[in-house]
């Protein structure tokens, strides 16, 4: 445990002193010996059949790199709490990265590189004590969300959330995933009509948005929101950004463009909770485009 600062010892935020029983402990010491067990020639130990080999010497680099990256900051002042987030889209092509000192890279050749090769998407959010023109937290952060897709680079993050919710790759007219409505709680099994922005909620008559589809308004209440908006709405921009490409270039004339081109995320594409609406649709696309010899 912690302890304050006294008349001959300064605070420390966590006592090291009650750690000595924990590293004496003879079960410890047992599980120390285990994790420091260098089996890594024991072959019992590994599946040997699950690895394949792979040489690279015939295989075409790809041409393109897609990057995805981004960031939330929350910021608190005077009980006022709101939430920037900032997320980025970057290309590299391979004759570039060519020419680069793969040992010692000159930062100012990277920079070259990097130069007008970035798209970036910015929005913000309230999260305590604050309102806007649409009302309270609740309705303000779900208009923010809307709005900010809708708006940016003309609107084609959020034609990329329409291709994935509709599936529209498969050209069979999908509604959207079922999913709670934020105004009356009710699950709309329907979802909204095929390549519809908005919709009416069967049960409540109110307007629901598409991004009501991705779950925002599970976490949130009339008057706060948690921070997790802010990261699960960067998690969602950066997962839609890298879908642009992959949309623009499934429909390029050129069909081996996308494969082709190496796409990348930073950290887990990882969708959890309510905001898992999008994975299933996701996973039939790879599915299709494998069909479809693109893989």
């Amino acid at each position: 445990m912690a302890y304050s600062s006294g008349n001959r010892l300064p605070f420390e935020s966590a006592s090291k002193l009650g750690h000595l029983n924990v590293i004496e402990s003879e079960w410890v010491q047992s599980l120390i010996k285990d994790f420091e067990t260098n089996d890594i020639g024991d072959s019992y130990n590994y599946e040997n059949d699950i690895w394949e080999s792979f040489d690279p010497s015939n295989t075409t680099p790809l041409k393109q790199i897609w990057v995805a990256d981004g960031s939330y900051v929350p910021v608190e002042e005077n009980y006022k709490e709101l939430a920037f987030v900032k997320t980025a889209l970057m290309t590299v092509e391979q004759n570039k990265i060519a020419g680069i000192d793969k040992e010692y890279p000159h930062p100012l050749k990277l920079q070259e590189i990097m130069k007008d090769s970035a798209l970036f998407h910015a929005t913000v959010f309230p999260l305590r004590n604050l309102r806007s023109v649409k009302g309270n937290i609740y309705d303000t952060v779900r208009h923010v969300i809307y709005d900010s897709m809708r708006n940016d680079e003309d609107g084609q993050y959020f034609e990329t959330l329409k291709w994935i919710a509709y599936k529209k790759w498969d050209g069979q007219n999908s509604s959207s995933p079922s999913f709670e409505c934020p105004h009356c709680d009710q699950k709309v099994d329907s979802g909204i009509p095929f390549d519809q922005d908005t919709g009416i909620c069967p049960f409540c008559g109110k307007e629901i948005l598409l991004t009501d589809m991705v779950g925002f308004h599970l976490d949130m209440n009339e008057d706060n929101a948690p921070a997790s908006v802010a990261s699960s709405y960067m998690l969602i921009m950066e997962m839609l950004m890298l879908f642009t490409v992959i949309r623009l270039q499934w429909s390029n004339r050129d069909p081996n463009l996308i494969s082709n081109t190496l796409f990348m995320k930073d950290g887990p594409m990882t969708l959890s909770g309510q905001y898992s609406k999008l994975v299933p649709n996701i996973r039939e696309f790879l599915n299709y485009a494998k069909n479809q010899g693109r893989p």
